[in-house]
């Protein structure tokens, strides 16, 4: 994990539960101004966080009997 990207989140780690969640950015350039990042990328990082904070705020689902795990 880059400085830059670890700074993110070491800041407030004291304070708060921390988590990072990436997408892939094209040829693997972030922190960059060449950085660019796919839309159908950024909406899967856009439903992947949804769900997270679905689990945060409901607990998990159950479905046809089974918990998620």
């Amino acid at each position: 994990m880059s400085q830059d990207t670890a700074r993110d989140s070491t800041n407030m780690k004291d304070l708060v539960s921390t988590v990072m969640l990436f997408v892939p950015s094209v040829e693997g350039i972030s922190h960059n101004l060449n950085e660019f990042t796919k839309d159908e990328d950024l909406l899967a990082g856009i439903d992947h966080l949804t769900e997270v904070l679905r689990r945060i705020v409901t607990g998990p689902s159950v479905v046809a009997g089974v918990q998620e795990g």
